[in-house]
């Protein structure tokens, strides 16, 4: 008997609806960040790209792609993000001592 997306290994993943108050705290929270001043170049413009990020996702979802179409296109996103993040704090030197 097959599983429908309701009752299989689907079901357990979180819902988007629950991943967008998720994705708002992390980034009211992250201009309260010791380093949030020290480190400007890199929390003002990645404040815009998980923004964009969760946005792009919430659009993906709404289009309902084939489920191997939207795990693609939701790695595509987050490592987009991820590789943003990291060259920003490879370019600001972040893991340097602070002053």
């Amino acid at each position: 008997m097959a599983l429908s997306p309701a009752t299989g290994p689907w079901r357990r993943h979180p819902r988007p609806d629950r991943q967008l108050p998720r994705t708002v705290a992390l980034i009211t929270t992250e201009q309260a960040l010791v380093d949030a001043d020290r480190l400007a170049f890199v929390y003002r413009p990645l404040t815009f790209v998980l923004i964009g990020g969760a946005a792009t996702a919430l659009f993906v979802g709404w289009l309902r792609p084939a489920p191997w179409l939207f795990a693609l296109l939701l790695l595509a996103i987050l490592s987009a993000v991820w590789f943003f993040a990291v060259i920003r704090y490879l370019r600001a030197d972040a893991w340097g001592e602070a002053p």
